[in-house]
């Protein structure tokens, strides 16, 4: 058996305990967790514990010979220039969603793996949840018969007491809102289940409650090969809901994180699934580090539910359709693995 490889965290805000956890998990042999890097040292020094560095200076994690790889876990605008550092000094880098805040960004992380010859993956957590894979290779072998199109809702209510960080209250810290902070989850595991290419995009997004800069927002998605997606987020929902459905010629499909329903006459197939998707996510980003490549989810792939992501913030801007395959909203067709 391989010897567990040395993980360096950026950063230690809220989402840096899941990963935490994930670390944790039993049975999880791939990683040794060997340095924390957070501006605030105390927070630094809890989530590294006894076992851990704990350094307020990204110069100084990199230069930490045990680090194999780092997950950058910082605020969305701070994700580039992190990511770019690690690379140039030989860190493969798993970098939370989203990617970047603008493409421009994207593009210059991209050419910094290329220029390293490092990994570069893309946390996109639904990719790795068993319900979604599973809904995913059933579609693939045409057990659904053909897609016709997808619903993709995600609800939700923050709590009476919530404040928001100050990072999420700026647009151009964020990359947009809660459309991109929260719904791009949703559409890019709609993008990766159809298998095909955006051509356009039209989308309403809005501020009603006053919290971020956004929070309630619709699109519908027209792919190249003639399917749509219909996508709506709601931060302000009583009913909190987080649910993808297949609508396809011979089932009605509904993926949530923990269950498979697949509606047909006369009786409904139900599958629930445990997992841990972010442990999984580690297991395949140690896997592509110890390869070299490729990487499960590239930069390339994670570029393109930013590119939707900010042409639906045009579309709602412009009051008219937006078109993803031309520049600068380009998008390449997904992979059908």
């Amino acid at each position: 058996m391989d010897e567990p490889l040395g993980l360096g965290i950026l950063g230690c805000g809220v989402i840096s305990a899941t990963y935490l956890e994930a670390l944790r998990a039993s049975g999880q042999s791939d990683w040794r967790l060997v340095a924390v890097c957070d501006v605030d040292a105390e927070k630094a020094r809890a989530a590294a514990g006894e076992d851990a560095a704990a350094y307020a200076d990204l110069d100084r994690l990199l230069a930490d010979r045990r680090v194999d790889a780092v997950v950058v876990l910082l605020p969305n605008y701070l994700h580039a220039d992190a990511t770019v550092r690690a690379l140039g000094a030989g860190k493969p880098v798993l970098v939370e969603k989203p990617m970047a805040t603008t493409l421009e960004d994207c593009d210059r992380m991209i050419a910094a793996a290329d220029q390293a010859g490092k990994v570069l993956m893309v946390g996109m957590t639904n990719r790795f949840r068993l319900p979604f894979r599973t809904a995913r290779a059933r579609l693939r072998a045409g057990e659904f018969g053909s897609l016709t199109f997808i619903a993709d809702a995600f609800n939700y209510r923050p709590a009476p007491d919530y404040r928001p960080r100050a990072w999420l209250t700026r647009p151009e810290t964020v990359g947009g809102g809660m459309f991109t902070q929260m719904g791009i989850h949703s559409l890019d595991r709609a993008i990766w289940l159809a298998g095909a290419a955006p051509a356009w995009a039209h989308a309403v997004i809005r501020n009603v409650g006053g919290i971020w800069p956004d929070d309630t927002g619709l699109a519908t998605l027209g792919l190249a090969d003639g399917t749509h997606i219909q996508f709506q987020t709601d931060g302000l929902a009583m009913q909190r809901r987080n649910e993808c459905v297949l609508h396809c010629s011979e089932a009605t499909v509904a993926v949530t994180g923990r269950q498979m329903m697949v509606y047909r006459r006369p009786e409904p197939e139900v599958q629930t699934f445990e997992d841990n998707p972010m442990a999984q996510e580690l297991r395949e980003f140690a896997a592509a580090v110890r390869s070299g490549g490729p990487s499960p989810l590239d930069g390339r792939e994670g570029r393109v539910p930013v590119a939707i992501c900010l042409a639906c913030y045009e579309s709602s801007r412009a009051g008219r359709v937006v078109r993803l395959d031309e520049p600068p909203w380009s998008v390449p067709a997904p992979a059908r693995a």
